[in-house]
């Protein structure tokens, strides 16, 4: 996000706190990237609030800010997200593109809409409460095929397409080591990635390059994809750590 984007988001993260404050009730604010997770923790501390991030299922990206006053313990449950479920009447694999273009289309504003996962047939979306009576009435069809959207009570993350399992050597665990492995780019590539904030582990922005991966991370690479670590616990004859992850397709 730019700098104007940036102060928009601050300015409503810190006035979800002070209506939080005011009301003694929890406050909500839209879905984020994880550029705005990042801002959402980073002024959730300074206002000494207390606060969570939360998608509609453990391990989503997108995720909703959730304040809560000092009585109130924050809980899943009260985060204001409605998991729905595309039937495909059709053959036609839909797009991450296609699912969102449709919702666009029907006047959905994206902050109301979190992660999209895709299935080899039917779909899944996590949105806000308010918007999926409407998504439900009005979007019957996402590109030229037919649909049928209800809502969907199941819990963690949905079956998608599957991932692909992958292999590579890394000097060290450090995080630009690793996104470039898995980029397939230099040092100085990754460096820059994550300078720009296109690079989070477990959903959160990575702030320093020195960080270090572990076992069961899950890597996110803006524009190349999003990584599950497996393992890091053996090293070649040559000194270098042996990566096992996948790649989600």
């Amino acid at each position: 996000m730019d700098q104007k984007e940036r102060n928009i988001l601050e300015a409503r993260l810190a006035d979800c706190v002070r209506q939080c404050e005011l009301r003694s009730a929890p406050k909500f604010v839209g879905f984020l990237d994880f550029s705005g997770a990042a801002l959402a923790v980073t002024v959730a501390r300074r206002e000494n609030a207390k606060y969570m991030l939360f998608g509609g299922a453990e391990g989503c990206e997108r995720v909703c800010f959730g304040v809560f006053p000092d009585w109130c313990e924050p809980q899943t449950q009260q985060f204001p997200i409605v998991r729905l479920l595309i039937n495909n009447k059709s053959t036609r694999k839909l797009q991450h593109r296609d699912i969102l273009g449709a919702f666009m289309s029907a006047g959905i504003e994206r902050d109301t809409v979190g992660d999209i996962f895709v299935g080899d047939g039917d779909c899944t979306v996590f949105v806000i409460d308010s918007v999926a009576p409407h998504i439900m009435a009005y979007v019957d069809k996402i590109a030229s095929a037919g649909v049928e959207i209800v809502r969907d009570d199941s819990e963690g993350l949905p079956e998608t397409g599957g991932f692909i399992e992958l292999h590579g050597t890394v000097a060290s665990l450090r995080v630009d080591c690793v996104v470039a492995e898995v980029g397939n780019c230099s040092r100085s590539k990754a460096a820059e990635l994550i300078s720009t904030g296109f690079v989070a582990v477990n959903g959160l922005e990575v702030q320093k390059p020195t960080a270090e991966i572990k076992n069961g991370d899950t890597l996110t690479v803006r524009r190349i994809g999003k990584f599950v670590i497996d393992s890091t616990d053996r090293t070649t004859k040559k000194g270098r750590i042996a990566l096992d992850y996948r790649k989600y397709n």
